[in-house]
Order: C-alpha cells, then sequence, then structure tokens
C-alpha cells in the first residue's frame, strides 16, 4: 500500500486533544475542525482535514473557515498546526475555489509576516493548494508513505506519458514526490514515524524551539538560492531580445505598451520577460504550456531585485493556464518554489510597493494561486480567461469545467480577480 491507512489527521487530533485540555473553536460549517490545545506554557489552534469527507479536499465553506480560523490565530497569537491530507482544491468549484484559495494563502503569508507560528504536519497527501499551504508554514512533517505536490501521481502520468512516469509504480511515486525524498531535499521538511508518538515528539519539540526570525529580504534570498541549487541546471540571465514583437503574443505586447508607452528595451530569462521606466517594471511570463520551475523562480529573483532597487509599481503580466505537472519540474518541491514567490511578492506588497497582477491570456493553476495569494491586486485584460487547471489535467481527473468559469464576469463575481484591466 502506498499510504498508511491506519495513521490518519483525526486520529493524531484525538490523540493530542485527549492528552492535555482542549476545546472546540467554532469556525463555521464545512468538513474542517479546529481546536485550541492548552499545551505545557502555552496554548495552540489545530485545523485538522479529514481524507474521507471529499478526499480532503478545499471547498468554498472549507476556504471560509481556514480564514475564520487564521483570523483567530492572529487576533490571540498562537501557533498554527495544520494536520493535513487533502486532494487541494474543489475543483468543481470552478473559478470560486481560485478565488477560495488566493484568500486563504495572503491571509496565512500575512499571518507568517506578523510573527505567527505555522506547522504542517502531513498524513495522507497534501496536493495542488493544500501543498501551497503547507509549504508557506514554517515547516513540514511528513512520514516515509506522504505524498507532497503540486500535481499528483495520475496528473503526472497525463502530462509525461507512462515510459517517463508510471502513477501505479509506488516506488516511482514515492521516489519522486515522498516524504523521505522531500526530506532529502528540504531543510524545512522533517521526516518522522508514521504514528503518534513520532508525531507527537515533532510536534514538541516545535513548540519548544525559539521561534524563527520574520521572512526579511536575507531570507528570501537564502531560500532563492536553496531551491535554485535544486535546478539540473543554473537559471539563465536576462538576454536582450531584439525582435520582440514578433515572440510576445499581440494581448501580452497589448497590455505591455498600455503599462509602459515608453520604455528601455525587453529582456527575458527562461519564461519570464522584463521591461521597465523610471517609475515601473514589467514582469510578464509568457508560455503556451505552463509555468515551470525554473519559471517561478526566475520571478522570484526578478522581484528580490526590487528590494535594491525600489519601482513605484511591478506589474506582472501573466499568461499561463496553469503550473507545468512533469517529473522535472515537481523533484525541486515545486510547491516549496511557489510558496517562496508568493512570499516575496506579499512582503514587498508589505512594504508598500505595488505588486500588480494582471491575466493577459491564460491564468490557472498553482502559478495563479501563488501570483494572487502574494499581490496587491488582480485583474484581467480583455483576452484574458482563468482556469482551474489547464483542460488536459481536468479530463485526466474525470472532471469538466463549465463554459462560464473564469470568464471576466466570472471572476469578478466571485473574488478572484479585483476589477478589469483598464491600463
Amino acid at each position: 500500500m502506498l499510504h498508511s491507512s491506519t495513521f490518519t489527521a483525526p486520529i493524531f487530533r484525538d490523540a493530542i486533544c485527549a492528552r492535555s485540555a482542549s476545546q472546540r473553536l467554532d469556525i463555521g460549517e464545512g468538513d474542517l475542525s479546529a481546536d485550541i490545545i492548552h499545551a505545557v506554557n502555552t496554548q495552540l489552534l489545530v485545523l485538522s482535514f479529514d481524507y474521507a469527507l471529499h478526499q480532503g479536499s478545499i471547498g468554498i465553506s472549507e476556504a471560509n473557515q481556514l480564514q475564520t480560523a487564521l483570523e483567530y490565530a492572529r487576533a490571540h497569537d498562537l501557533p498554527v498546526v495544520f494536520l493535513i491530507e487533502s486532494s487541494g482544491i474543489r475543483v468543481t468549484d470552478g473559478t470560486a475555489g481560485i478565488a477560495s484559495l488566493r484568500r486563504v494563502l495572503r491571509d496565512l503569508m500575512d499571518a507568517r509576516l506578523e510573527g505567527v507560528r505555522s506547522l504542517a504536519m502531513v498524513f495522507k497527501s497534501a496536493f495542488g493548494g493544500a501543498s501551497l499551504l503547507a509549504s508557506v508554514c514554517q515547516r513540514r512533517v511528513l512520514h516515509a508513505d506522504s505524498l507532497l505536490s503540486m500535481s499528483g501521481p495520475k496528473l503526472i502520468q497525463q502530462q509525461v506519458g507512462t515510459e517517463r512516469f508510471n502513477a501505479s509504480d509506488i516506488h516511482a511515486v514515492k521516489a519522486l514526490i515522498g516524504g523521505a525524498s522531500r526530506a532529502a531535499l528540504s531543510e524545512d521538511v522533517l521526516l518522522m514515524d508514521a504514528n503518534v508518538q513520532s508525531y507527537t515528539t515533532a510536534l514538541d519539540d516545535w513548540l519548544a524551539q525559539t521561534p524563527p526570525p520574520l521572512p526579511d529580504f536575507e531570507w528570501l534570498k537564502h531560500q532563492l538560492s536553496m531551491l535554485s541549487a535544486r535546478l539540473p541546471q543554473p537559471l539563465s540571465q536576462p538576454q536582450v531580445m531584439s525582435l520582440p514583437s514578433q515572440l510576445l503574443p499581440s494581448h501580452t505586447a497589448t497590455l505591455l505598451h498600455q503599462v509602459l508607452p515608453v520604455h528601455t528595451g525587453l529582456q527575458k530569462c527562461e519564461d519570464v520577460w522584463i521591461a521597465q521606466d523610471a517609475d515601473t517594471r514589467v514582469l510578464a511570463l509568457v508560455t503556451p504550456q505552463a509555468c515551470s520551475a525554473p519559471d517561478a523562480l526566475a520571478l522570484t529573483r526578478e522581484l528580490l531585485s526590487e528590494y535594491l532597487v525600489r519601482h513605484k509599481r511591478t506589474v506582472l503580466l501573466v499568461d499561463a493556464p496553469g503550473h507545468a505537472a512533469t517529473p522535472e519540474d515537481e523533484q525541486p518541491i515545486f510547491s516549496e518554489v511557489l510558496a517562496l514567490l508568493s512570499l516575496a511578492m506579499r512582503s514587498l506588497h508589505r512594504l508598500g510597493q505595488r505588486v500588480d497582477v494582471v491575466v493577459s491570456g491564460s491564468g490557472g493553476g498553482g502559478i495563479q494561486a501563488a501570483l494572487a495569494a502574494g499581490a496587491s491586486s488582480v485583474s484581467m485584460g480583455p483576452q484574458a480567461r482563468l482556469y482551474v487547471l489547464p483542460k488536459a489535467a481536468m479530463q485526466a481527473l474525470n472532471k469538466v469545467e463549465d463554459e462560464e468559469a473564469g470568464t471576466l464576469a466570472t471572476a469578478l463575481a466571485t473574488g478572484a480577480v479585483d476589477f478589469a484591466f483598464e491600463g
């Protein structure tokens, strides 16, 4: 068996509630439970998923529950512990699901940047938006059969074919996205045995540790260096492009001209285009397939340069239908890559710099969640459309997205975007 079926989030929740005084916190209707636990010399808020209920997915109600719980933790300065076994956001919620994940990630990042401690303990799995939630936390605890990734095994197989990745091959799956492989790569992932005693020890040790410093420029730079070192090839450096009008999609070129009628020229690194004038900098992510891990790291690197050279505004033009679902992109822990990108954006926003996201073509998947959660604002161009997942990924999950989902009207109504782009 791939997963430990006898060690689940509800079992662990019941065990730690039984050993200390605890009280259930009312966070509204939904599949999640929240408990305030009175541990030695401290209190903590424990949020528990249950895979037996809708595969632990985050629907609109569960997102509301998460927001309510995070608001309580911030108000009372309580450490937050997530007990996660989740397939990610509920894709049948469509654009409303994109909006829900945006709100939850934004609130969690704000809590972390304000000093609220956060720990993610993964049981069965954390996929998609749930893996992003875990990766925004300060630390993650997994066991050998836990799985953590932006894309589940079936999506990866659908993307690259069974010759390169077989979702039925337990050993191959665990070697790529299992707990042991994740812990071997990341200094923020702790591998424990799949039992109550081991996870309790990890929780107690984490509570006893001195809280880490708040994420700042030096921390963000360190994380970028660590993540970039996991890539098989170094990130490319920006190169001057000679005929950008023939290379950029027309809808992106049009919006670029509206934001920057005059600029110093276009550069490109990975699938990120760079242009600027004295006051504004534009970073355009343009990839017809999906955003790769190197693309996201290149975006992060360029955003971090804004800590040193402050433009009044940074605009991210986005034309990427989702995040890549290949073994090469999952190997460096794509969830951590996207979490860092989002934290870099949110940090700049909280420092008073505008970081505006404009979907110029397609937007969706984990890259849209990361960018939208970190941004000062999100808007859509006249030809833009949002997707929960690319069509091929939806087909792999035997899901069909409503044709009306992802339009500007729906995105505005659900809060996935804030307004229509007007220049």
